[in-house]
């Protein structure tokens, strides 16, 4: 599949209609699992067509030397879907203000927003590092957030080979990593 996509991908971006068909076909259980891990099901179908012409869009942007095809469109699809997360989470809470006139609505402080995005970076630069196989299992398992099992069905991949690849790729970033404090 990973090569497959790939090539797909770039016909994509070169405006091949039957390319995007074919693409968006085989990327599409890899979609669903995401969106199913991060929205309500009210917001699927919105989500799913926003995906599918950011996919048509994008295409161009897709640079292989920084992520496989499937994490390009996994990454595209988790942001797609927090937004639509974010946005489906502010009406809530603007109905709960107006419905039930609370006032002191929690939010994260910026300090631990900034200690999540140093992570991240250091992880991604680790990560980045891994070869191909891995570090498209450790993508879609650490940053997308799905579970081994659901990449092995969206990837249509043993269960086992996906578990063998993560494990491998977290003790080599096991090593690479500073130790805790």
């Amino acid at each position: 599949m990973r090569q497959g996509l790939t090539k797909l991908l770039h016909r994509v971006a070169d405006g091949d209609t039957v390319a995007y068909n074919e693409f968006y076909e085989s990327a599409r259980p890899l979609i669903q699992a995401v969106l199913h891990r991060t929205l309500y099901k009210e917001d699927f179908d919105a989500a799913e067509q926003e995906i599918a012409v950011a996919v048509w869009q994008e295409a161009r942007k897709f640079d292989r030397s920084r992520a496989s095809a499937e994490t390009w469109v996994a990454m595209i699809t988790r942001s797609r879907a927090l937004d639509f997360a974010r946005a489906s989470a502010s009406r809530r809470r603007t109905e709960k203000v107006f419905t039930e006139g609370a006032s002191n609505l929690d939010e994260e402080t910026p300090s631990a927003n900034i200690a999540k995005d140093e992570l991240r970076e250091m992880m991604r630069k680790h990560v980045d590092t891994l070869p191909e196989a891995q570090r498209t299992l450790v993508e879609l398992s650490f940053f997308v957030g799905l579970s081994q099992r659901e990449i092995a069905k969206a990837l249509d991949m043993p269960l086992g080979t996906v578990k063998t690849r993560i494990r491998t790729a977290f003790q080599t970033l096991a090593e690479l990593l500073p130790p805790p404090v």
